[in-house]
């Protein structure tokens, strides 16, 4: 049952995997014995993880000499596996390029090349496809140094900072950094964990529609984000310029973020910030999803009251515990605002906060009363209502999971496997002259470097204009919201003893963040 959820046994039939199974062997390692170590040899073996999780890290010495002698990649979780390249390379004299080590007591089950025999060349596929995204990790995170890279233009602006086109000074690579100031998180504390949350799940999480970690750095006034970059716009953007999308495209579009949920909601991931801004085109016409600021481990239910107006799901609205199953109904909304050109709750220009928007919100969960749709939805987007009238369900048991979703009608046609494969036509394919080319974003003036209150005000999507966007983003984990204006005594002294305290602010504030003594 275990290896029938692994991607890299999708491709064997029953009869082979059970053949498989009889072969292998079951090994257990107590919390924090290492399973492989970095530049030594082990037994070829495949490992696939059975109970437990384990850490995955490499050594970055020549990088931070001063900060820790190794970085933590990810983790593994049951049902992930690793040693797979050993049974391709077919080479025992071979090191392995990372120490896994159990981070809880472990079990795996182990395989060698003998238990799959001829069956063997059936997975080479799959396995490589993910030793080709596991190499692209290696490569990148944690091997790039912060004054190692020159300044590009400005992609995006928010609350707590700005995002640039950041290019390695020796191999020339690109990439997204993004910077926030330490002063405006100290004075909404709940910023600190959400800065650390999202760091820690950028770099577990690994999923083609998921934006990649390379590193994270911080300073004594900035902590930063080294991000894989995508070049293609938002999806937003691409929606305003067409006025809507047509349905198929819809579908293609949403079966991205299905697929990415799936992988999120499997590992108890609630993202909990869907909109177009936050999705990225990249050069292929498919979805990164960005912006992990409100994404957490929820196990059973979260109270944080997060995430964007138009997109709040009937029990974030009401303060109500919540699960993953936001990001279902955010999806709902997604679509309708896709084939429409605007979501179906929103705040004119004449009302004052967010409160018409959340009575809408409420209405229409609490009476039952049907959502308007255009008089074109009828003819062009029969399949498109249907979908939003199941996945719009105020009831949270009742609503469908990812995982059920990409057995919905709605995507009879998809497949599934080729969506995640890139194998399917993209229904755009973003314009991109080289690898520098940010025309697809919007303009910024790179001169005013705290102009992003400002220009975050403008409208609901901030960012709107953005990519990696920072979205306003307040409340605790109980519920309420916490204080400390621009003026606040105690933000400001707070921050001043940090910055006054190098060492307190490395290891104390920000945990995982690299640090680098000058600002970038």
């Amino acid at each position: 049952k275990l290896l029938e959820k692994v991607e890299a046994f999708q491709s064997l039939g029953e009869d082979a995997r059970e053949r498989a199974i009889v072969r292998s062997i079951v090994q257990e390692f107590p919390q924090g014995a290492n399973v492989t170590v970095e530049g030594q040899t082990s037994p070829m073996l495949m490992y696939v993880v059975y109970h437990g999780a384990a850490r995955v890290t490499r050594r970055i010495a020549p990088i931070a000499p001063n900060y820790d002698e190794t970085a933590v990649l990810g983790h593994f979780d049951i049902g992930d596996h690793f040693g797979a390249s050993t049974l391709v390379e077919n080479d025992p004299t071979a090191e392995r390029t990372v120490t896994v080590t159990a981070y809880t007591d472990l079990k795996v089950i182990a395989f060698d090349r003998a238990a799959f025999g001829s069956d063997l060349e059936l997975m080479l596929e799959n396995i490589n496809r993910e030793l080709e995204n596991r190499r692209w990790l290696l490569e990148f995170r944690n091997q790039v140094s912060l004054p190692e890279l020159d300044k590009g233009p400005t992609l995006g602006e928010g609350t707590y900072g700005r995002v640039r086109l950041a290019i390695h000074s020796t191999s020339g690579q690109p990439y997204a950094l993004k910077k926030m100031e330490k002063a405006k998180i100290l004075r909404a504390p709940e910023q600190i964990t959400q800065a650390i949350h999202e760091r820690s799940l950028l770099a577990t999480c690994s999923h083609p529609f998921l934006l990649k970690l390379v590193a994270a750095y911080q300073s004594n006034a900035h902590i930063y984000f080294l991000l894989e970059l995508v070049l293609g716009g938002e999806l937003m953007s691409l929606i305003e310029n067409r006025g809507r999308l047509d349905q198929e495209a819809t579908r293609f579009y949403a079966a991205n973020v299905v697929a990415a949920f799936s992988y999120l909601h499997n590992l108890k991931v609630g993202y909990r910030d869907l909109k177009p801004e936050n999705l990225l085109i990249d050069s292929d016409g498919y979805l990164k999803v960005v912006d992990f600021g409100f994404a957490k481990v929820i196990d059973g239910r979260s109270f944080t009251f997060c995430g964007t107006p138009e997109y709040m799901a009937p029990e974030l609205v009401q303060f109500m515990p919540h699960s993953e199953a936001v990001d279902i109904w955010a999806l709902g909304i997604l679509v309708y605002e896709m084939t429409v050109g605007e979501p179906p709750f929103t705040t004119t220009s004449n009302d004052k906060g967010n409160s018409p928007t959340y009575k809408q919100i409420l209405a229409f969960a609490q009476t039952g009363r049907q959502l308007s749709f255009p008089f074109f939805y009828s003819l062009s987007y029969w399949e498109s209502k249907q979908f939003i009238t199941r996945v719009l369900i105020s009831d949270i048991e009742a609503r469908p999971t990812a995982n059920e979703l990409q057995a919905d009608p709605f995507f009879k046609d998809v497949d599934f496997l080729a969506i995640e494969k890139k194998q399917l036509p993209a229904p755009h394919i973003p314009k991109i002259e080289g690898r520098y080319d940010t025309s697809n974003f919007f303009d910024f003036d790179d001169e005013e470097e705290d102009s992003a209150e400002q220009a975050h005000a403008n409208k609901r999507r901030s960012s709107a204009q953005s990519i990696y966007s920072f979205a306003s983003k307040a409340g605790d984990e109980d519920g309420s919201f916490t204080g400390g204006g621009s003026g606040s005594e105690s933000a400001r002294s707070s921050f001043k003893r940090f910055k006054e305290d190098t060492r307190n602010v490395n290891t104390g504030l920000f945990p995982g963040f690299l640090y680098n003594a000058t600002d970038w």
